[in-house]
């Protein structure tokens, strides 16, 4: 398959796919093309962002950019040795963005979004060329879907972004100034646990109880006050969210063993609870610019997810076995969480006789959308898929490494000169940065 030049009716340039059988599959209008352009971009002359897959001689981007919206165009890889011998002028728009696609979807996907991001478009349009679609239909189909689907997760992190930049900030600023930081040694570990709060780890109390004493448990936050009910004794306990009621989850008894582990950017209340926190570098770029300075561990907290988070700070102990309890990405038999974590513990306090508790977990079930396995009766609700994949993709990549410093201040301000504890000052904030520089 190739892209040859043809004319169309009235002269203009017409790139045409060539078929291995010889056949021709003209890009455009085989009469008017910019005619047929102009039609197009006319019945989206509103929207901010245009993504076209596939360009030909380029007459769409060249009649969208209008200097006020964003103009992307995915070009094919036959497209762009096309280009090597002849250039359309829409290459030399500086507003128009150009992406070679191929085979490796992860290449141009990244780099598709480090041009769309941070995605502040109020509206967009996937526009495939017509010609493109019926040359290589399973392709082109396959480019669109992989566009749709990024332009959905940048809209999920700019709406994330708006909500928690205020909070993450004034978080990341407290919780550096907070005392009592602590540094595991990271020496391997045979066995590690990590708990969740699916129902199924009450089905698991008995092996946890009965761990070897040389294995850890990691738990995620909202286990947490299950495992101390059931006299069961976390050596960490993860959290990574800034909202307030991540307090929930620790508002019993803490147990003098066990170590928060959180995000510089989680919620400075909870860490006030624990004699000891390992402080560590998440996914904000706040994080990311204090660990060049700063003897911060590594935790992935992109996953959106805190057993993803748990297993990534499991891993650089180089544990031979990990094994999980309730984490399963799923409601079982219509069961959302185990009974004694915080959202069981607040329906039961909340419930009467005109909305008992079994209706806020049904409410809960009902409000996202759902896979429901009829065999099983296990619901999996669409962003627990998401989850799903994020756990596997820690498994597959390469174990996090971290070398620990010798010797630990109490807090990590220390380690920065003594930086004043809330820097809300801009003045403060850039002092803050240089020192990181």
């Amino acid at each position: 398959m190739s892209v040859e030049l043809f004319y169309a009716k009235n002269g203009m340039p017409l790139p045409s796919v060539v078929l291995p059988d010889g056949t021709t599959v003209p890009l455009h209008s085989s009469y008017n093309p910019e005619k047929e352009a102009s039609g197009i971009v006319e019945a989206v002359a509103q929207t901010d962002l245009i993504l076209f897959i596939g360009a030909g001689w380029g007459y769409l981007p060249e009649q969208a950019d209008n200097g006020k919206r964003k103009v992307v165009v995915l070009i094919f890889p036959e497209e762009a040795r096309f280009y090597e011998t002849v250039r359309p002028p829409f290459l030399d728009r500086k507003n128009i963005d150009v992406i070679e696609t191929s085979d490796d979807d992860s290449r141009w996907c990244d780099e598709a979004a480090s041009r769309l991001a941070p995605f502040c478009y109020r509206s967009y349009r996937i526009h495939i060329l017509p010609g493109w679609e019926k040359a290589a239909p399973a392709r082109t189909r396959n480019r669109a879907a992989l566009a749709e689907a990024l332009i959905g997760r940048l809209i999920d992190d700019a709406a994330v972004f708006v909500r928690f930049a205020k909070l993450w900030h004034t978080h990341f600023f407290k919780n550096i100034a907070l005392p009592r930081r602590f540094l595991p040694d990271f020496r391997p570990v045979d066995t590690i646990w990590i708990a969740g709060a699916s129902p199924e780890v009450e089905s698991m109390v008995p092996a946890l109880r009965q761990r070897p004493s040389d294995s850890l448990l990691i738990a995620a936050d909202t286990v947490f006050p299950f495992l101390t009910a059931n006299g069961i004794e976390p050596d960490y306990a993860v959290t990574i969210d800034a909202q307030p009621w991540s307090l929930s989850h620790f508002t019993g008894p803490i147990p003098a063993k066990t170590a928060l582990v959180a995000d510089l950017t989680a919620q400075p209340s909870v860490a006030a609870r624990f004699d000891k926190v390992v402080w560590c570098a998440g996914g904000h770029p706040l994080c990311a610019l204090a660990a060049r300075r700063l003897n911060l561990p590594p935790l992935n907290t992109s996953g959106g997810n805190v057993a993803v988070a748990a297993l990534s700070f499991a891993r650089l102990f180089q544990p031979r076995v990990i094994r999980t309890a309730g984490i399963d990405f799923r409601y079982p038999n219509g069961k959302t969480y185990s009974r004694g974590t915080w959202l069981p513990l607040r329906w039961q306090n909340t419930g009467n006789r005109l909305r008992p508790a079994d209706t806020e977990n049904e409410i809960l079930l009902q409000s996202r959308p759902y896979r429901f396995e009829k065999e099983t009766a296990n619901y999996t609700p669409e962003l627990f898929l998401r989850y799903r994949e994020a756990w596997k993709t820690e498994t597959e990549s390469p174990p996090p490494r971290f070398e620990r410093k010798p010797e630990q201040p109490q807090r990590l301000a220390d380690e920065l000169n003594h930086l004043p504890a809330v820097c809300t000052a801009p003045l403060r904030c850039r002092e803050f940065y240089k020192k990181l520089n």
